[in-house]
């Protein structure tokens, strides 16, 4: 991951800090519950979708294909263990990086965006205790149980200002002195 970090530096660029996410448990109290209730929808959906399939194929007398079921269930099982693998993603391969210029979040590829394009950021934390760094009126608005997966996705902004709506670095390893380091470039 640092090779990475070396990469995606840009010429005359500074890196000012840079850090992994503290260690977290994935079914922490800010998102046991949310796992659980999605975990119930999903299993409905996915019971639902099986169930419709053999009552539609028994009406049109056609044959069952136990693969469609096995697909479905599937799919339904994924859906289901999507939270956890991003957070054994998370904690395995992130790493985070503050420079001069900009922020960036570093898993399979880099994420960043300009602190031009950040109106505003905050620091918050969760009911766990783990403190994230949020930028971008939908980051702020969000629910804290949505910034694992919001830190994946990256920089989402705004097609026609440019400006960013959205990016995420969840669970900063000492918050004090990343608060520090992002005085001089964003509103906190």
């Amino acid at each position: 991951m640092e090779e990475l970090l070396k990469e995606s530096l840009r010429e005359e660029e500074k890196l000012l800090w840079s850090g992994r996410p503290e260690p977290f448990e994935p079914l922490d109290k800010t998102h046991k519950s949310p796992f659980i209730r999605s975990g119930i929808i999903t299993a409905l959906v996915t019971i639902a979708v099986c169930v419709a399939y053999v009552i539609l194929a028994g009406i049109n007398n056609a044959p069952l294909k136990p693969a469609v079921l096995v697909i479905v269930a599937a799919c339904g099982i994924f859906i289901i263990l999507r939270g956890l693998l991003d957070a054994s993603k998370i904690r395995k391969r992130a790493l985070y990086a503050i420079t001069d210029k900009r922020l960036l979040i570093l898993t399979d590829s880099a994420k960043s965006v300009e602190y031009s394009a950040i109106s505003a950021a905050k620091l918050d934390r969760d009911e766990d205790g783990h403190t994230s760094l949020l930028c971008g009126e939908y980051a702020i608005k969000a629910k804290p149980w949505k910034r694992r997966a919001a830190m994946l996705s990256g920089a989402i902004t705004d097609d026609n200002t440019g400006m960013c709506e959205r990016f995420v670095m969840y669970a900063l390893p000492d918050a004090d002195k990343v608060k520090e380091t992002l005085k001089p470039f964003l509103p906190l």
